[in-house]
């Protein structure tokens, strides 16, 4: 795994065999606490919205693997 910072941008390269999912998963969470961090919202109702956003993946995934 390679991190190079240029002028306007990071640029992280990684191997072909890195598990997609779980980099997905990793990039939703970088621009997650991007969005939280210019947020003026406060502590509870980013749980709350956390809350919400986790129910309807639940009610996804289940409707998936029916």
């Amino acid at each position: 795994m390679v991190i190079e910072r240029t002028k306007n941008k990071v640029v992280i390269t990684l191997p072909g065999n890195v598990d997609m999912d779980l980099l997905q998963q990793f990039v939703d969470l970088v621009q997650f606490k991007s969005i939280v961090k210019k947020s003026k919202a406060s502590s509870q109702q980013i749980e709350t919205l956390i809350k919400q956003a986790k129910k309807g993946r639940w009610a996804r995934t289940k409707a998936n693997l029916k």
